[in-house]
Order: structure tokens, then sequence, then C-alpha cells
């Protein structure tokens, strides 16, 4: 009996270690805890030449000037464009930082990001999201940027245990100045061979009109697949889930089969001990507390597990969220058990007084 309640109490451990880790991962992925869309629709990345150089080694002002008008009004056509159309830039943020920042030329929709906090649309107002690695940067809901100051009108997380290291910004509140350092370094990039690499996202609209506006123009272009958004990225990360899911339902079900054995053992043992007189309380409160240590136990050695795997500090919320859940589980099967076993404890009690009778 005592071995079979030893092995009980590994097979707990055990399980109730791998639900921590488990649960830990899946509490990013739900909804509950963030205000976010799952994705686009339409998502591509476009490389763009919207002008070829004639030879040339050398870039100064002259090149410049010579092709800045096109770089300008590339920029004010895809600006009109349905979905949201981005490019990824590096910023100067507050204490000389840089960050990377996706600025927006054009803004139709919500941004497909994760909020933990949210004082408006960044689409409907002026200011700027920022990831939850910068949140100290940021002072009475302003950032600064490119030593402007910008409204901060949301906290941006990941649907992932690491931290949000990007700004959401659009190009029309940047200044003329900022603007101009931009034009020229996306010339100068194109002047060299290098293209202008957009980012098309849309739930509402394909990339007909801007292919169009391409063609028209007669801008070399090429367009691939955004890679965080194909096809076999989200399967894979749907089937992750619902393996992990699956993970976590069987060893939930195995913690409760772990705790009911562990209170059915008591069945015999409960109803001779309350013949000599023994309480209840020190008859399950023992086996409470030893439960509870296994979670504790459990629930450390994951937190440590997964910190070792993802190396972030913000794991531990989740693992907070994760242990509460799994504890209210834990307390209620036991809770349950109890029950079980105090009917079952009862019903040998009356067996007995009928046959004494």
């Amino acid at each position: 009996m005592k071995n079979n309640k030893t092995f009980s109490y590994i097979v707990l451990f055990i399980s109730m270690f791998i639900s921590v880790i488990v649960v830990t991962m899946l509490a990013p992925v739900s909804e509950k805890f963030f205000n976010s869309n799952d994705g686009y629709r339409y998502e591509e990345y476009i490389s763009v030449y919207p002008f070829m150089v004639e030879g040339g080694t050398s870039y100064s002002d002259k090149e410049y000037d010579k092709y800045s008008d096109i770089i300008k009004e590339f920029i004010e056509k895809i600006s009109l464009m349905d979905g949201n159309i981005s490019m990824d830039l590096e910023l100067n943020v507050s204490g000389g930082a840089t960050a990377q920042g996706k600025v927006y030329f054009s803004l139709k929709e919500t941004p497909a990001v994760p909020l933990e906090k949210s004082k408006g649309s960044i689409v409907e107002k002026n200011g700027v999201y920022v990831g939850n690695k910068y949140v100290k940067l940021i002072d009475n809901d302003m950032i600064s940027i490119f030593n402007d100051n910008y409204s901060v009108l949301g906290v941006a997380a990941t649907k992932k245990l690491e931290k949000n290291e990007c700004i959401y910004i659009k190009y029309s509140e940047l200044n003329d100045a900022i603007k101009e350092k931009i034009n020229r370094n996306l010339c100068k990039n194109v002047y060299f061979g290098e293209p202008v690499v957009i980012h098309y996202e849309s739930n509402n609209a394909d990339m007909t009109l801007l292919k169009d506006y391409l063609t028209d123009n007669t801008y070399m272009y090429e367009i691939t697949e955004a890679s965080g958004q194909s096809g076999y990225n989200i399967l894979f990360g749907k089937i992750k889930n619902i393996l992990l899911g699956l993970t976590g339902l069987l060893c939930i079900f195995v913690i409760g089969e772990s705790v009911v054995l562990l209170m059915s053992s008591l069945v015999r043992e409960a109803f001779i001990k309350e013949v000599f007189g023994m309480s209840r309380s020190k008859i399950y409160v023992p086996v409470l507390l030893r439960i509870s240590l296994c979670f504790v136990a459990a629930a450390i050695v994951g937190l440590l597990v997964v910190y070792v795997i993802f190396k972030e500090i913000l794991v531990i919320r989740f693992w907070l969220l994760a242990t509460a859940f799994l504890l209210v589980v834990t307390f209620v099967i036991f809770g349950f058990s109890y029950l079980n076993v105090d009917r079952r404890r009862a019903d040998r009690a009356e067996q007995i007084l009928r046959f004494t009778e």
C-alpha cells in the first residue's frame, strides 16, 4: 500500500510538472489575456525598384535631387492604397537607444498585434504602439522618437513568451526632417541596387490595386510570401497548439486520477480511524498538504525549465496564470474526491451497522 501511494505521488508530481510547462506555453495564445486579431487574410512582402540606375558608383545630393521626386511620389501613391503598407526601419528613441520600427505608409485596418494596454486605435488617433520591451521609455504616456514626443496609444505584446521589440508609427506623423532623411536613405539604397521592401497586410483587400499601380508605372517588383504568415507556418502553429492542449488535458486527467487514487485508498483507513475517534481533519489534511507540496515543487521546477528555455522574465506572468489555473483545478478535484470518499465511508459504515443488527 505504501509503495502504491509513493508511486501515485511520483506520477502526480510528474503530471503537475508537465502541466505547468504546457499551460504556461499556452497562456499567451489565449485572447482572454490580450485584445488582438489572429493575423491577416492577405500578407506579402514586396520588393520594389522605383527607378533604375544606369551606371554610376558614387552617390551625392545631385543623385538625390534627380530621383527624390520619384521616391516621394511612390510613397504618396502607396499611402492611398487599401490595407496596411509598412516598412521596417530603425528608430532613435528616448535616451539615444535604437528600436525596430514598423512605419506605416498606409494604415487602413487595425494592426494584428496583441495589446496589453490600449487607449485607442492607432488607425483613428494620432499616436504610436510601443512594444512591451520599451515600456521603461514611456513617460506620462509619451515616448520620444527622433527627439519628438508621441502619445502612446497602446503597449504591444506578442502571442509568444518573448517581449515585443517593435514600435508602430504612421509615416504621416513623422516631421518633415525625418521624412526627408528616410526618403534620402531609400533613394540611396535603390541607387546602389537595393529594393524598397514594403509589407502589405489586409483582411479586406488583396493587392490588385497595388499591383496595377506598380505595373502601370513600369516599376520592377517581386512579391515574396510573408514568412511569419505562410500557410505552412499557420498550420504548424495550430497543430502545435492543439498538441500542447491535448498534452495539457492528458496531464490534468492524470492529476485527477492520481488524486482520486490517493483519496480512494483512504476509504477503509478513514473508516477505521474514525471508529477510534480520530477527526476527519487529521485524516485528510496531511494528504492535502502532501498534494500541495507536490504542486509547489512541480510549479517551481516548471518555472525554472520554462525560464531556461525562453530566457525572458515575462514568462513569470504566464507562469502565474498557469499555476493559478492548475491550482484551482487540483483543489476542485480534491474537493470532489473528498466528497466521494466521504460518501463511500458513510456507505461502509451503514453496511456494517446493518450487519451488526
